[in-house]
């Protein structure tokens, strides 16, 4: 899974759920600390990044106001996801996405995905 396929998958409201969404970004991030070292920027972002996509998944579920799950609801509540892991940046500005949109979308071993 890589971001450019998220935010097709977002943009085409093929997300059902914050729970599908959400499944989609932590496989990413897992992902990219698997296939990194622990002291490299990616594997650092992706931490960060899991870590942001859990506090905004928790910060929506407090502002529940009791109103019914709507289909529009549920699109608000992945854009907003979405864009917060997209967009978050470091003190000095770096966008922590560009790290994961440099990633393979496959692994190449011996000359074979």
């Amino acid at each position: 899974m890589d971001l450019d396929r998220i935010s097709v998958k977002q943009r085409t409201n093929a997300y059902d759920s914050l729970e599908q969404l959400s499944a989609d970004l932590m496989l990413m991030f897992d992902n990219a600390c698997k296939f990194n070292e622990p002291d490299s920027q990616i594997y650092k972002d992706a931490l960060i990044l899991q870590r942001l996509v859990l506090q905004t998944k928790l910060s929506l579920a407090s502002d529940d106001d009791g109103f019914p799950d709507v289909p529009g609801a549920v699109k608000e509540i992945l854009i907003s996801i979405f864009t917060s892991v997209y967009n978050h940046q470091d003190e000095e500005g770096r966008c922590f996405s560009d790290t994961m949109s440099e990633l393979p979308e496959y692994d190449e071993v011996d000359g074979q995905k």
